[in-house]
Order: structure tokens, then sequence, then C-alpha cells
């Protein structure tokens, strides 16, 4: 009966809200998005979500970075940005030119 209290108590609701809303709904939004862009300004825009996600914490909840957040900020951007500088070079090892 104890098992039967705690499903009861269980917030079904905010996982329901973020199960279909925040999860299915914005993942198809932003696949249906990103149909028009390229493959790596798609990886960029993946690779971004965490500083994305963070800023937005911040500017709408008013949370606060510690140093590890900066950092791991850092090397997603520059990350992004090498990607997007580099591109990709063909395979030297097979032949590819």
């Amino acid at each position: 009966m104890k098992l039967f209290g705690v499903m009861i108590q269980f917030p079904w609701l905010s996982i329901l809200y973020t199960g279909i809303f925040s999860t299915t709904f914005c993942l198809w939004a932003e696949v249906a998005a990103m149909r028009d862009v390229s493959a790596t300004e798609t990886a960029i825009i993946y690779g971004l979500e965490p500083v994305w996600g963070a800023a937005f914490a911040w500017a709408m909840l008013g949370e606060r970075w510690g140093m590890t957040g900066f950092v791991g900020a850092i090397f997603i951007i520059a990350g992004s940005f090498m990607v997007q500088i580099l591109g990709s070079f063909p395979d030297v090892s097979r032949g590819d030119s």
C-alpha cells in the first residue's frame, strides 16, 4: 500500500510536461529548422546547446556560473570555432583528394 501512496505523490504532470513539450516538441522544432543549414552549422548549434542552456538559466533564473562553468563554456565555444574555421580535411591515408 505504501508504493501506491508514493505513486500518487509522484509529479506526473511535471514529467508529462517535460517529456512532451520540453523534449519532444522542442526537438521536433529544432530538427525542422535545421533542414536549411549545412551539417557543420547543425553540429555547431547542437554542440553549443549547453552554453545556450546556461546562458538562458543565467538570464531567466538568475543562476550563476562557477569557474568550472566558465572553463567548460570556453572549451565548447573554442571547439565550435575550430570546427567552423578548420572544417574537414580529406583523409590523406586513404588517398582521398
